[in-house]
């Protein structure tokens, strides 16, 4: 009785079309996924709807109302700006 050498003994692994599939096999980039699923729910969009509520005198009012025309800003604009600025967020 022969020994079993674990290959089938109608196919070699040393011909030549297993070499070209074993090739083909190895450069497969099984991996990563370059193929990019674009159906289902889109991702939620960070929205910037809160409100806060900042008091001030009329005065102060009245001087932002006319910084953010001279700039052309809105006041929220500004305050966000402001806060990036001094590294709030």
């Amino acid at each position: 009785m022969a020994k079993n050498s674990g290959f089938s003994s109608f196919a070699d692994i040393n011909e030549p079309t297993h070499k070209v599939a074993k090739e083909i096999v190895k450069g497969a980039d099984l991996t990563s996924n370059s193929i990019k699923n674009k159906g289902g729910r889109k991702p939620k969009a960070v929205k910037a709807d809160k409100t806060i509520r900042v008091y001030v005198t009329e005065e102060q009012k009245n001087a932002l109302e006319a910084y953010c025309l001279k700039v052309g800003l809105s006041e929220s604009t500004l305050i966000k700006q402001l806060l990036l600025k001094e590294g709030v967020f």
